[in-house]
């Protein structure tokens, strides 16, 4: 073995012993794993491609490249995804691709080309791991990309956790270069004999992590301190330490605080929130967030601020990350963080109800009670109850059966506004009450045999349809007349 040998098995073995440091520091892989590698060509993940290859047999763990053309770049783009697929098959790699238009998801989301990509990217490798049925995802950030995400927050205003750059550990993502340097993984790839793709958008100055790297780091390493990307990743560990006290502190009263949890949906009491120091507040509505979204990514301070304040009727779709869309909205004093089901073409729907009796609607979760009233006590019983979403009905003007059903295009309701009677659109109903578009097809909407509409619970009444409501008991209401009373009991996503 010469001495150039020598030197590269060094270089080899020090990146190595690097990753095994932030694997066992970190517990990001266990024996068995199987682990997608997001895979671009470039020296970051092919080090990192070729890395855990090399740690294969010591891990026990099966790998899957992916990687993405993201549509942009011409030819070079071309180029990247040939020379990847020759790679992979070269050392016996399996490889997952796909093309993506990012411009066009740009153009349609109003976008960055940057948070485009990246959102792209991270949705195709969280399916490729799905599919795989893969429970690590591994990204090739440096050390290097920390320092420069570090600066990116800090530049926008970032808090605590912003200012520790990016986890090393983020739900199924990995980082397992978080203390290998940019030029470690160069380095690496040369002494492997590999020389790797090089994108030239890296080059590009309208990006600004390329002008934090390029411009920005050198000029205060020359004018300021040579060792300020050492500052930086103490400044970085020393406040992931207490930010993770604090996140403790902030999952405790999460928990302590939600009124229900779903799979997809956290709600919590916009009163006790605000009891909370506000300091406290900001962190557990983020944990909240995260529980839900998976990640903090993209969320930005302004967006937290505004729900805090606890607004009725506001609502707000978060940006989506690895393909999950998640919204935020307060309703009733309720702040709910929901992840939104894929949007799909709406289904008709409809069901007899129960006359008298109680009738289940299965596909979204609605619940509703009718009853005869007979005597005066009885009608007596229902003034007294809690108030709720229901109606007293006039069973003489109304041909049975009655149906719940899902709103259909041109369906009007019958209301009275100052004592004057008026036709309304459904569809402008449930606009003008910010109900989420994924909710509408689902609203219930009350009908009699002649398809008259009586109720969209909750939101309109029929004019000869009496609401369950506070001032019913002011009302002069005879048992003889409304002889039959009909409760809805909804979901609290629809409350």
């Amino acid at each position: 073995m010469t001495p150039d040998d020598d030197a590269k098995t060094v270089v080899v073995e020090d990146l190595l012993n690097k990753v095994r440091k932030a694997i066992t520091r970190y517990s990001m892989v266990q024996r068995g794993d199987k682990i997608v590698v997001g895979f671009s060509g470039g020296p970051d993940s092919t080090a990192l491609l070729h890395a855990l290859r090399l740690l294969q047999a010591e891990w026990d763990i099966q790998l899957v490249a992916a990687h993405l053309h993201h549509g942009l770049r011409g030819a070079e783009a071309d180029e990247d995804l040939s020379w990847v697929i020759a790679h992979c098959q070269a050392f016996g790699v399996e490889l997952r691709y796909e093309r993506a238009d990012v411009a066009a998801r740009q153009r349609r989301l109003k976008l960055s080309l940057e948070q485009a990509a990246r959102e792209m990217r991270y949705a195709f490798l969280q399916r490729v791991a799905e599919e795989e049925g893969a429970n690590r995802i591994a990204v090739g950030h440096t050390w290097n990309d920390r320092i420069e995400t570090i600066l990116i927050h800090l530049l926008r205003g970032a808090g605590m956790e912003g200012l520790t750059g990016f986890a090393a550990v983020q739900g199924p993502i990995i980082r397992p270069f978080c203390f290998v340097r940019r030029e470690e993984t160069e380095a690496f790839c040369a002494a492997l004999g590999i020389t790797p793709r090089c994108d030239s958008s890296n080059q590009n100055m309208e990006i600004l992590r390329n002008r934090i790297r390029l411009e920005l780091l050198p000029l205060l390493r020359a004018y300021y301190s040579d060792h300020v990307e050492d500052a930086l990743a103490r400044m970085a560990e020393l406040l992931a330490a207490d930010n993770e006290v604090l996140e403790s502190l902030a999952r405790e009263k999460l928990e302590e605080l939600a009124e229900t949890s779903k799979p997809k949906t956290l709600m919590l009491s916009v009163e006790r929130l605000r009891e909370l120091p506000i300091g406290l507040q900001r962190r557990v509505l983020r944990e909240a967030i995260r529980e839900v979204r998976g990640s903090l990514q993209d969320v930005d301070f302004a967006t937290v601020e505004s729900f805090l304040e606890g607004t009725e009727g506001l609502s707000a779709q978060l940006p989506t990350f690895t393909g999950k869309s998640v919204r935020l909205r307060v309703n009733a004093g309720k702040l709910y963080i929901e992840e939104l089901r894929p949007q799909s073409a709406a289904v008709p729907w409809q069901q007899e109800l129960n006359v008298p009796g109680v009738t289940e609607i299965a596909r979204n979760g609605w619940r509703v009670q009718a009853v005869f009233l007979e005597e005066e006590r009885d009608l007596e019983g229902i003034l007294n109850r809690e108030p709720d979403w229901g109606v007293l009905l006039n069973p003489d003007g109304l041909i049975f059966p009655l149906r719940v059903r899902s709103r259909r295009p041109g369906d009007r309701i019958e209301v009275k506004i100052e004592n004057r009677l008026k036709h309304r659109k459904l569809q402008d109903i449930l606009v003008d009450a910010h109900v989420p578009k994924e909710l509408r097809s689902e609203w219930p909407v009350v009908v009699d045999a002649g398809d008259r509409v009586l109720a969209v619970p909750g939101l309109a009444y029929a004019a000869d349809v009496v609401e369950l409501g506070p001032n019913l008991a002011k009302m002069d209401i005879s048992v003889k007349k409304y002889r039959l009373a009909l409760r809805f009991e909804a979901p609290n996503a629809y409350r």
